[in-house]
């Protein structure tokens, strides 16, 4: 899961390559006030903008075909399911003679 608030989706890209899942992104905000009753007064713009990049290594357990993405309200959440081989086995055990 990841924290991505003011975010657009398109802004967002996840990527796996040799058992490591990059996840990267473009951040551009702006935020103006006024000062003052009326329209008068001062105006002050200030613009945030950058990059990340963030790679994850995966274990030999993660399935990288059905690696899945959800994102809303600036959470960003990757569903990451295990291979059939990862999943527990369950032992017989017999009765000795």
């Amino acid at each position: 899961m990841a924290d991505l608030p003011g975010m657009k989706q398109e802004d967002i890209d996840i990527s796996v390559q040799n058992n490591l899942l990059t996840l990267q992104g473009k951040r551009m905000v702006e935020y103006a006030t006024q000062n003052g009753q009326n329209g008068h007064g001062s105006q002050y713009t200030e613009r945030a903008w950058g990059t990340f990049c963030r790679r994850f290594p995966l274990g030999a357990a993660v399935d990288a075909d059905h690696i899945t993405a959800t994102y809303q309200a600036g959470v960003l959440e990757v569903h990451l399911p295990k291979t059939a081989a990862a999943q527990p086995k369950r032992i017989a055990i017999h009765t000795a003679s």
